[in-house]
């Protein structure tokens, strides 16, 4: 975790998420033995994608192959929301916009990589909308033709992602602005900064 380097996430090969807190004294364990702080349950099947909030301390993402974001605070070791995706392989944080907690970036076998704003579960939606995904789906980028392997937001200049995929293809990338400015005020508390 960001805030605290003792604190460790590790996703297992079953469904479940393991969190650490090294700072303890550590006992001698058995050979093929482990003995987590926390075990979180949220996920049917094994996946990759663990992220740790940069800004909001003890908030955690979690993907899988069960098609399922899950988003994890510490503090209350409950799921605080839950995202249906595809296959995720990877979850990211967006680390430029430190007063929005839930913006959010995953990827997956369908060779798209999905941008979400957790803000928007259970906004409503007009008719037809619904054919652009859930309301909580930002964008999707659909570049690649293999599934993508990796991604990174930029951290130096605000909604830029680069990734990479199966297909050997790496790209760099930026949201269109009217994707995002209209809901800047909403997110962004007002002012668009």
């Amino acid at each position: 975790m960001p805030q605290n380097p003792a604190v460790v996430g590790a996703k297992t090969s079953g469904s479940e998420v393991y969190v650490f807190y090294c700072s303890k004294e550590l006992g001698k364990l058995e050979a093929g033995s482990c003995d987590p702080d926390l075990r979180l349950r949220g996920h049917d099947k094994e996946g990759y994608g663990l992220s740790w909030s940069p800004f909001k301390e003890g908030y955690l993402l979690s993907g899988s192959h069960d098609q399922k974001i899950c988003l994890w605070n510490m503090a209350s070791v409950a799921q605080e929301k839950v995202l249906d995706a595809i296959h995720v392989y990877e979850v990211e944080w967006d680390p430029n916009h430190e007063t929005v907690l839930g913006l959010l970036a995953s990827s997956g076998d369908d060779r798209r990589l999905m941008v979400w704003d957790l803000n928007r579960i259970g906004d409503e939606q007009l008719d037809g909308d619904g054919d652009d995904g859930p309301p909580e789906l930002l964008f999707s980028h659909g570049g690649h033709k293999a599934k993508i392997s990796d991604f990174s937001w930029n951290k130096n200049q605000p909604w830029v992602i680069s990734s990479v995929a199966e297909d050997n293809t790496f790209r760099v990338w930026q949201m269109a602005e009217s994707i995002y400015h209209e809901d800047d005020d909403d997110m962004l508390g007002g002012d668009g900064q």
